[in-house]
C-alpha cells in the first residue's frame, strides 16, 4: 500500500499510524499528569517533520478558513482567561492547578487542529479510510479480549496496559462498553465513523468490525447518529443496490426487535435513555439520564450567554459550572468531586471558547454537510450527518477521533461538474477523478 505523495513519507507514515491507533484512546496511554495517546505521539512528531518543510498541499482541506479562525478563538481566549480573577483556589478535577490545566486543554485544541490539517492535505481520505479499516480491526480485538476477560472474571487484568472498565446494562446484564476507550460515549462515535467510511470502501470485514463496537458500546447517539446517516442517504442518495441493502437492513433488524427478546431490550433501553419511554431498572429508570445529559448542556449555553466573546477559558467549565447549574431533579451530592463535562462539543466552545469559535466550528459542520450533500457520495454524506449528531453528546471537542472523521470529510474531492454544454465546469476543470 502506498502511502507517502512523495514529498514526506515518514511523516505521512507516522500520521497514518496516528489513525490505526486511533481506538487507543486510554488503553495503552502512559499517565503523565494526563494520559499520554499513541495517535498523540505519533500525531506530534509528523507535525514537527511536516513544519520544517515548505508547504504542500496534495489534498483539499474545506473550510480552512473556519479551521483557522477556531484556532485564533481558542489562542485568545486562553491569554485572556489567564488574566480573569477566579471565583475558587480550587475545584475537584483541577489537581494540578489552574494555571497548567488550561495550557494543557489549549494544547489539546491546538493539536487535533494542526493534525487534523495535516491528515487531510497529507494523507486524504483514501490513506485515511484505510487506517481507519485497520483501527476498526483492532478496536473489535480489543473489544473481544474485554468481554473475555469480563466473563472470566480476570477484567482487572487489562489495567496493565493502562486500560479501564465502564459497565452498561443495555442488554439486560452488566457488560464492559468502552473496549480501549474510557467511556462507551468515545467507543461509539469511533465505531459510528469507521462504519460509514468501511461501507463506503466496502470493506466487509471492516463494516462486521463497525457494528460489533457499535452494539457493544451501548451509545445511544451512536446508534441513533449511524440510522439518521443512513436514513438520510437512502433519502437523498437513492440508489437501487443501496435502497435494496439498506430496506434488508431494516427489515432484519425489524424482525430482531419483534422476535428476540434481548434486542427489544435494547431498544426499549435505548428510548428511555432519549426519554421516550420509561424503563424500570435496577429501582430506577434509564430515562433519568435524559436529565443528568442536559443538565451540563444548560450550565453550558448559560456560561455562553454571560462570556459571549471569548467563553471562559479552555478547560475551564468544569471551574465555573457550580454557578451556573440547576441541580434540581437530581439527587444530593450528583456526581460530586468528579469533574464537570458539557458533553456536547457545540455547547462546549461556546461556553469555554466563545460565540465565534463556536460558530467557526459549526459552520465547518454545516458546511460540509452542504457540500456533501449537492456533490458528494451518500455515505460520505452519511458520515458527515452522523457527526454533526455525534458532537451533541461528545464528551470533548479536542477527541482526536472527531478530528479524523472531519479531516476525512474535509479532503473529499467532488465530482465534477458537467455545464450546459457537456463540458466540465471551469471550476472544476483540474481536479482528477477520483472514487474519493
Amino acid at each position: 500500500m502506498k502511502i507517502d505523495q512523495g514529498q514526506n513519507p515518514l511523516a505521512e507514515k507516522l500520521l497514518y499510524l496516528a489513525v490505526v491507533f486511533l481506538p487507543f484512546q486510554q488503553a495503552l496511554s502512559l499517565n503523565i499528569g494526563f494520559p499520554l495517546k499513541i495517535s498523540e505521539v505519533l500525531g506530534v512528531a509528523s507535525v514537527f517533520l511536516l513544519i520544517m518543510e515548505p508547504h504542500r498541499s496534495p489534498h483539499p482541506f474545506y473550510g480552512r478558513g473556519k479551521l483557522i479562525l477556531l484556532g485564533v478563538g481558542v489562542a485568545i481566549s486562553t491569554l485572556v482567561s489567564l488574566l480573569v480573577d477566579l471565583p475558587v483556589q480550587a475545584a475537584p478535577g483541577y489537581a494540578n492547578g489552574f494555571l497548567r490545566d488550561i495550557l494543557q486543554y489549549a494544547g489539546y485544541g491546538f493539536l487535533v487542529l494542526v493534525v487534523g490539517w495535516y491528515m487531510a492535505s497529507r494523507l486524504g481520505p483514501e490513506v485515511i479510510g484505510k487506517g481507519m479499516g485497520v483501527a476498526l480491526r483492532l478496536a473489535a480485538s480489543y473489544c473481544v479480549v474485554q468481554l473475555g476477560l469480563w466473563i472470566l472474571g480476570t477484567s482487572t487484568a487489562l489495567q496493565v496496559v493502562n486500560g479501564t472498565f465502564q459497565g452498561g446494562t443495555a442488554f439486560g446484564a452488566v457488560l464492559p462498553r468502552n473496549g480501549p476507550f474510557l467511556e462507551g460515549n468515545y467507543l461509539g462515535f469511533f465505531a459510528g465513523v469507521g462504519l460509514l467510511i468501511a461501507l463506503r470502501r466496502r470493506d466487509k470485514i471492516g463494516v462486521a468490525a463497525g457494528i460489533f463496537c457499535l452494539l457493544y458500546s451501548q451509545s445511544t447517539i451512536g446508534i441513533l447518529g449511524v440510522i439518521a446517516g443512513l436514513f438520510l442517504t437512502m433519502t437523498l442518495r437513492p440508489s437501487g443496490k443501496a435502497t435494496t441493502a439498506l430496506s434488508f437492513v431494516g427489515l432484519v433488524a425489524a424482525l430482531a426487535v419483534t422476535f428476540v427478546p434481548v434486542v427489544n431490550g435494547l431498544v426499549a433501553h435505548q428510548l428511555a435513555k432519549l426519554g421516550l419511554v420509561d424503563v424500570a431498572e435496577s429501582g430506577g429508570s434509564v430515562s433519568f439520564s435524559l436529565r443528568a445529559r442536559t443538565f451540563n448542556t444548560e450550565a453550558g449555553l448559560a456560561m455562553g450567554i454571560d462570556n459571549p466573546l471569548l467563553g471562559v477559558g479552555p478547560g475551564r467549565f468544569g471551574l465555573w459550572q457550580p454557578f451556573y447549574a440547576d441541580f434540581t431533579g437530581l439527587p444530593p451530592g450528583y456526581r460530586a468531586g468528579i469533574r464537570p463535562i458539557v458533553g456536547n462539543a457545540y455547547v462546549q466552545i461556546f461556553a469555554e471558547v466563545g460565540l465565534l469559535a463556536a460558530l467557526a466550528f459549526f459552520l465547518l459542520i454545516a458546511g460540509l454537510l452542504w457540500r456533501l450533500w449537492r456533490q458528494g457520495h451518500g455515505m460520505d454524506l452519511a458520515l458527515a450527518a452522523f457527526v454533526a449528531i455525534g458532537l451533541n453528546a461528545t464528551p470533548a471537542w479536542t477527541g482526536l477521533p472527531i478530528w479524523v472523521a472531519i479531516a476525512y470529510l474535509a479532503s473529499v474531492r467532488m465530482k465534477p461538474r458537467v455545464n450546459s454544454t457537456g463540458d466540465l465546469d471551469a471550476a472544476h476543470k483540474d481536479m482528477k477523478l477520483s472514487k474519493y
